[in-house]
């Protein structure tokens, strides 16, 4: 009797090796809710019988962060669903994404291509080819996300040369013509009335303000802040404003000013009011967000 059952588990197991290629398999990205999702999925099932279909539903949140790092490496804005990812002899062949019909499948499957193509649904059931993903890192990759393995993204060495790039930008901003004119007055106002090493402290403050306000505006502070609507329109009325202000100004004759006169006179005042280091980091930044490249005759 056990001897029966285990020929039996046997066979069975050897019918099924050979009916279902575990080197072949086919990873599809869907959505349980998704209803034409499954119709999309049996042609390439019924074109690809031999191979397993793994899925994984995005609505789960570790499918969902696995789909959108396939999608940010893959480099294509929109990616319907189902997404492909087909797996010969256990490495990866084809991505394809959407709706696909089995004719199309077909010569998908039949065409040779170097690299990893990446087939998109083009609406009327063709898999349109629209690149080749060649850089051996992002297929290795994709083949771990595809696999169901988080990647671990290189954000400190892709994030240096940005961070470096916006350091030494606004190192260049922090000392500008503009922005050393403004600090020659500063110090032109204090230099009689304080010893050498205050006068150095309030110049390096003021200097570091204007670095920093820079240095922000760089890593993206201002985006975020335009992304308040209401902050976003406020801006819009105040640049229209000054531009509209300057076109009069220009028909009459008068000189082209990027900042307003009654701007001036206070940034001016507030110069004339610096007597410690706090308030000539303040005054950096006020100045910084009033003008960004105003030169020197903008102000005096």
């Amino acid at each position: 009797m056990l001897k029966t059952l285990f020929f039996m588990v046997l066979l069975f197991s050897n019918l099924f090796s050979n009916s279902m290629n575990p080197d072949n398999v086919i990873y599809v990205f869907t959505s349980s809710t998704c209803k034409s999702c499954e119709e999309r999925i049996k042609n390439i099932v019924a074109v690809c019988s031999e191979s397993v279909i793994v899925k994984h539903d995005i609505r789960e949140k570790k499918n969902l962060m696995l789909f959108k790092k396939i999608v940010n490496i893959i480099g294509e804005p929109f990616l319907p669903l189902p997404l492909f990812g087909i797996f010969e002899d256990g490495e990866l062949k084809i991505i394809a994404a959407g709706d696909i019909s089995k004719e199309s499948w077909r010569i998908i499957l039949k065409t040779n291509v170097e690299g990893i193509p990446v087939y998109v649904s083009d609406g009327s059931k063709r898999g349109i080819l629209k690149r080749i993903i060649k850089s051996e890192d992002d297929i290795t990759k994709l083949e771990m996300l595809f696999l169901g393995i988080q990647v671990q993204e290189e954000n400190t060495l892709r994030l240096f040369p940005l961070i470096l790039l916006t350091v030494t930008a606004a190192f260049i901003d922090a000392i500008n013509p503009c922005a050393l004119s403004i600090l020659l007055f500063l110090l032109t106002l204090i230099i009689y009335t304080m010893d050498g090493r205050k006068v150095l402290k309030i110049g390096l403050s003021f200097t570091i303000a204007i670095y920093i306000v820079y240095f922000l505006i760089g890593i993206g502070l201002l985006p975020i802040l335009t992304r308040i609507i209401i902050l976003r329109y406020v801006l819009v009325i105040f640049a229209f404003s000054i531009g509209s202000l300057n076109l009069i100004d220009s028909f009459k004759g008068k000189r082209y000013s990027r900042i307003l006169k009654i701007f001036a006179k206070k940034i001016n005042l507030l110069l004339e009011s610096v007597s410690s280091v706090w308030t000539a980091f303040i005054i950096g930044a006020i100045v910084v967000f009033s003008f960004f490249h105003a030169a020197p005759h903008h102000i005096f």
